[in-house]
């Protein structure tokens, strides 16, 4: 309190000044910002390691199938289509094959929202809902492929997610 020479102290105001509140407002910006900037981190990361998951399951549900009977063989898969689809059929049908029933031991691990099943195509998914491609040979050494387009969504750049 200040005495202004009356006698009596002039009351000091509670609360605080413009400044002040910009000052506060300033820096909860800059929280939220660092907050919100780390989870999208966190979850495109997460979303990364799910995807990696997915293609190593299918990668040995491939090398199952291969190694499975004779002759070794990889399932198809190229062509127009490079889809989860083709490799899904393959892959999941008839069960009665050696081949397929090797290939389900592996497939029966992945996460339920990994596959889409039912309507016009049954096809493998990776974390962001997209379908996973598969190349029969454009693996490194000629071998199979499973490829997520990542987190853009755009196969071929430099986010995309492979098997091999």
């Amino acid at each position: 309190m200040r005495n202004h020479g009356r006698g009596q102290p002039e009351p000091r105001r509670a609360g605080l000044t413009l400044i002040e509140l910009l000052a506060v407002m300033f820096i909860l910006a800059i929280l939220v910002a660092l907050v919100v900037g780390v989870g999208r981190y966190v979850i495109d990361d997460a979303n990364k390691r799910k995807t990696q998951q997915t293609l190593t399951v299918l990668k040995e549900a491939a090398q199952s199938y291969h190694d499975a009977a004779s002759p070794k063989a990889y399932p198809d898969g190229n062509g127009d289509d490079p889809s989860a689809a083709q490799i899904f059929s393959a892959l999941t049908s008839p069960e009665d094959s050696p081949r397929v029933q090797a290939a389900m031991e592996r497939i029966r691990r992945l996460p339920e929202d990994a596959m889409e099943t039912g309507g016009s195509a049954n096809v493998f998914l990776d974390a962001w809902g997209r379908k996973i491609r598969y190349d029969k040979d454009g693996g490194f050494g000629g071998r199979p492929v499973f490829i997520s387009a990542g987190s853009d969504g755009d196969f071929d750049t430099d986010d995309d997610i492979r098997s091999d």
